[in-house]
């Protein structure tokens, strides 16, 4: 399914998924104390994503990372 919203994972607290679910990879943004999971059905578009924001703060994009 489609997880969307304001959710409380447990590991990870309360944050907010944009997940299509068994569509790997998934990108995962903290924010402080809070959380954005974000994926897309198509990898490509989840690593096109991953890439311009490893470009746009370089120095926040941790290794192991899609």
């Amino acid at each position: 399914g489609t997880l969307r919203g304001h959710f409380r994972v447990e590991g990870l607290g309360d944050g907010r998924l944009y997940v299509e679910q068994g569509f790997a990879p998934y990108i995962l943004v903290r924010l402080g104390q809070r959380f954005v999971v974000i994926n897309y059905r198509e990898p490509e578009r989840t690593r096109a994503l991953y890439d311009e924001m490893a470009r746009a703060w370089p120095d926040r994009v941790h290794p192991g990372a899609p």
